[in-house]
Formats: C-alpha cells, structure tokens, sequence
C-alpha cells in the first residue's frame, strides 16, 4: 500500500474511531450549505461526517448523497434520518472522494467542507477536486473548504512544521498530525493546512472556475481559520 493510501485509511479509521464524540462537536451547519440549498437537485456533501450539513440540506427539501470515507460516519448520518420523512432524501456512499461511484455530470451540485485537507500531496487534491469537476453537471457549483495554516491556534505549530519540512519527515510544508483526545487516547489525524496562496493555486490549477475565495472563522481572531472558495463547473 502506497503513502497515500495509507494516510487515507489512517484518516478513515481515526474518524471511525471518534465519530460519536466528534458528532457532539459538529452540529452547526456552515451558512454556504443554504446557498445550494436555494439551487435545489441533487446535492452530494463530500466528507459529510456524521450529517450536520445533510440535515441542513434536506430539511429545506434537497436530496442528499451522503458520502465519507468513514462507514461508521456514514450509519451514523443515515440513522438520523431513519423514520423520519426525510429519510428518501438521503443516500449514504462509503468512498473516496478521488474515486467517487457516480456517472459524469449526475449531480447538480457539491459541498466539500473541512475534507480536502486531510488528503496528503497537492497531485491527490488536485486529482479529488477534478473528480468533483466530473461527476458535476455543467454549471453545478463546488463549495470547498480547508484549514488555513496561519491562524492562532496553529502558530505554536509553525516551526514544527518547518523544521518537519527541512528534514524531510513530510512531504510538504503545511503536512501535521493534529491530535484528537479521547477518553484517555490520543488519535493522530492527518491535515494539510493551507497558506491562502496555497490554497488559491490548488483551485486555479483545477478544471473549475472561481467565483470567490475569502477567508471564514468562527471566533473573533486577526487570522482566517478557513479558507473558502465557491466554484463553478463552466
């Protein structure tokens, strides 16, 4: 199995591993997730977790693919909806986001929140985000989001992550493992944090066009903890 791989299935059984606490964190939808809520069709959240944003999109009547690389994320999204009327909206995809199960340009639109930073290598993002580009009919719109590298939390980090660099223990600058604590363990998971520079090279170099790219925090700070861009398949 190569270097990639095996940061994908470290991602993939770390988040099965946290998924019931990690869903106690995450309960507020992203204020993008209405935007495509106001398009209608069929919506895939990419990297859905355990639903927040499938939750908010099929309350306002959407039909959802509910897509993680995590199985465990995947049921736990899906039974939120189960006996519920919103239950025919929802379809639950285990997958990878570079090899996404679906026909080209079959799905109307698409949201990739906090996902493609876990994806080691520019090369593999690109390829993910062109994947998208695929599967999306023309004029389908991609909100994409990942964590930005120079904001408060992560500046103790920075010369770690330097240092990481120079001496060849990562691939590329902005590569860490961010802790998560868990009832007395500690699990390891991958990100790729991005310089708004970085950030902004990775969606010009993909097939989609750009219709913004801005900064998103959730707290009073100087820096932007996420960068956004809302994309466009032309």
């Amino acid at each position: 199995m190569g270097f990639i791989s095996n940061v994908k299935r470290g991602v993939m059984d770390v988040f099965s591993k946290i998924a019931y606490e990690f869903d106690v964190t995450r309960t507020k939808p992203w204020s993008e997730v209405y935007l495509l809520s106001r398009f209608g069709g069929l919506i895939a959240d990419l990297g859905c977790g355990s639903g927040r944003h499938v939750s908010a999109l099929v309350n306002c009547g959407c039909e959802v693919l509910a897509v993680d690389i995590s199985h465990i994320m995947v049921k736990l999204c899906l039974s939120k909806f189960r006996g519920s009327s919103h239950y025919s909206l929802v379809n639950g995809v285990v997958c990878d986001i570079g090899f996404l199960p679906f026909k080209s340009c079959s799905i109307d639109h698409a949201l990739c929140i906090a996902t493609i930073h876990h994806i080691p290598t520019f090369k593999a993002r690109l390829d993910s985000i062109n994947e998208i580009y695929r599967v999306l009919k023309r004029f389908g719109i991609l909100i994409l989001s990942a964590w930005a590298l120079y904001q408060s939390r992560f500046i103790k980090l920075i010369p770690r992550i330097l240092l990481d660099r120079l001496f060849g223990r990562v691939l590329e600058f902005g590569d860490v493992y961010i802790p998560w604590k868990s009832r007395g363990a500690i699990y390891m998971r991958f990100h790729h944090l991005f310089s708004r520079r970085e950030f902004v090279k990775l969606c010009s170099s993909s097939k989609f066009s750009i219709a913004y790219i801005y900064g998103k925090s959730f707290r009073k700070t100087r820096f932007s903890e996420n960068h956004v861009a809302v994309l466009f398949k032309p």
